[in-house]
């Protein structure tokens, strides 16, 4: 119950607009997520997140929404995919 209650205490800190303007702006950032991940409200509060990461002027930034992923993308049956695009955004960068 702990993790659950600090993630709702947190959320709203994180989730302000100064949190996103602190991120260095050169920092490369890959965020995904499944569109029916209840964590995420089914895609809604990441796709608000993503856009917070690019409206604070992150160069580079990669979003991906999975249809039909849930909350662990590295165990869902897209995973080969999801690890594919992890890898290859990590080759991208070295």
């Amino acid at each position: 119950m702990g993790v659950f209650l600090d993630i709702i205490k947190n959320s709203k800190t994180i989730n302000k607009s100064e949190a996103f303007k602190a991120t260095p702006k050169d920092l490369p950032i890959l965020m995904f997520s499944g569109d029916k991940d209840p964590v995420g409200e089914m895609g809604k509060g990441v796709k608000r997140v993503a856009k917070q990461f690019e409206k604070s002027g992150i160069h580079d930034f990669t979003f991906n929404l999975y249809e039909g992923g849930r909350h662990e993308m590295l165990k869902e049956t897209n995973a080969e995919a999801v690890k594919q695009e992890v890898i290859a955004w990590l080759n991208a960068r070295m």
